[in-house]
């Protein structure tokens, strides 16, 4: 788990260098999409309830 944070950590780190639009538009798409993912499963785990 370290290591697949650390690439992470290390990919973002270069394209921070390369360019500062582009990553600060990837962390808005990768919120968004984590935020789409947690309410997917919310509301899937709800209606497998009923």
């Amino acid at each position: 788990m370290f290591f697949i944070l650390e690439l992470l950590r290390v990919y973002h780190l270069d394209k921070y260098l390369i360019s500062n639009i582009n990553i600060v538009v990837e962390v808005i798409e990768g919120v968004i999409l984590t935020m789409a993912i947690v309410l997917f499963f919310r509301n899937k785990s709800k209606t497998s309830n009923y």
